[in-house]
């Protein structure tokens, strides 16, 4: 099977039609420009018209975050990135039952009071909590 674009001049066969009959192409919804994939199934001629996506007009969120908003939130990442190395999450689990239960086992454990947290663990609420005064509302 090809790829085609098609292009202003069409096949006769194709945009004869009979009285009160729409030809081909309008009833394929296909019109200059379009492409399609042209090939052969069983003795027949088969168009296949083909979508193409400019992703250019996608949005992204690469205009929606300043400058120090992005340094921010590439910090950010980077360290849950090196944790994630480092082995200190939990999961990945197979299962959604799994999950729970290790929520659940987690819960019951005693929690550990404020003044016993590591200097990184306070590091890491600082600037969770300084990011999001610095957020735009």
């Amino acid at each position: 099977m090809g790829t085609w674009t098609m292009g202003a001049v069409r096949d006769a066969g194709l945009t004869q039609r009979r009285p009160g009959e729409t030809n081909l192409h309008s009833r394929a919804r296909i019109a200059e420009g379009d492409t399609v994939e042209a090939g052969f199934q069983r003795g027949k001629s088969i168009l296949t018209p083909k979508l193409v996506i400019d992703r250019s007009e996608f949005p992204n969120a690469a205009d929606e975050y300043s400058p120090a908003q992005r340094r921010v939130i590439d910090a950010q990442l980077a360290e849950s990135l090196e944790d994630f190395k480092k082995d200190r999450g939990f999961g990945p689990f197979n299962t959604a039952e799994e999950m729970i239960t290790h929520m659940k086992a987690e819960l019951k454990k005693p929690a550990r009071p404020e003044k016993l947290r590591t200097r990184r663990q306070r590091l890491i609420i600082c600037r969770a909590l300084r990011s999001l005064a610095d957020a735009p509302a």
